[in-house]
């Protein structure tokens, strides 16, 4: 069987030709300059360094208690212990960030 060489165009109906560079979900840079975007901008980081601190001392004290379980002197052991101190020295990084952007949404707060 042989086909034709004919091939029967398609054609699309026209789609109207909208402008996707605007959106209502664009980001507006002006936005996070007011008041309110600062405020907006401050409480999400304070919820996610508040986060991210539950989250790695969850984690440093899974570890830590891992420790005990290692001969003392071997290598497993040196390393489980400074796993442990580097990941309570991450949770206090992320509380006293936690803490910093509680002062800052407080004090946008009441400049409001």
């Amino acid at each position: 069987m042989e086909r034709p060489a004919e091939v029967s165009e398609r054609r699309s109906p026209s789609v109207p030709d909208y402008n996707v560079s605007t959106s209502t979900l664009a980001f507006d840079r002006h936005f996070t300059r007011t008041a309110k975007g600062i405020l907006l901008l401050a409480e999400i980081s304070l919820c996610l360094n508040c986060g991210a601190a539950a989250l790695y001392l969850a984690a440093a004290v899974a570890d830590a208690l891992s420790v005990n379980q290692a001969t003392r002197g071997r290598h497993n052991y040196n390393c489980w212990a400074a796993s442990a101190f580097f990941a309570f020295l991450t949770t206090l990084c992320y509380a006293g960030s936690s803490y910093l952007s509680y002062r800052t949404w407080k004090t946008t707060e009441e400049e409001k």
